[in-house]
């Protein structure tokens, strides 16, 4: 018979990870809450012009494709690729999901809010929160 060994297993140093999954998991919310809001776009686009490669007699709208658009997230402007639809008249259609995102600015109250805290001009850029690699923003 064996004697079993009864020392301690070497203990593993703490992984110092709080910073970079808290980074990380902003990130890929942000990620999917854009792929999610172009899907819904997209949805509403085939709404209005109907399904893609399809000749439509009654057809309301078509597609001119994409425009660069901006949404308030993460407390700066981001900006998004912004499904475009156009009336058989030949006006812009706006997609009403896109109206309702893009008017509603809580930049707003959170710059009031840093104001009211003390938060200096030229200090904001540090005061807000970091995007991830790959959105662009501004503001």
């Amino acid at each position: 018979m064996k004697k079993t060994d009864r020392r301690e297993p070497p203990r593993q140093a703490p992984l110092r990870l709080g910073g970079l999954l808290r980074r990380e998991l902003r990130g890929f919310a942000l990620w999917a809450g854009l792929e999610v809001l172009g899907a819904w776009l997209e949805g509403e686009r085939e709404e209005a012009c109907g399904p893609r490669y399809r000749h439509l007699a009654g057809r309301r709208a078509w597609r001119p494709g994409h425009a660069q658009g901006e949404l308030v997230m993460g407390g700066g402007r981001v900006r998004v690729r912004r499904p475009r639809a156009r009336g058989v008249d030949g006006k812009e259609a706006v997609l009403p999901s896109w109206r309702v995102f893009s008017e509603e600015d809580p930049l707003n109250e959170r710059a009031f809010e840093r104001m009211v805290l003390g938060v200096a001009a030229r200090r904001h850029r540090r005061s807000l929160e970091a995007l991830p690699e790959g959105v662009a923003s501004r503001g």
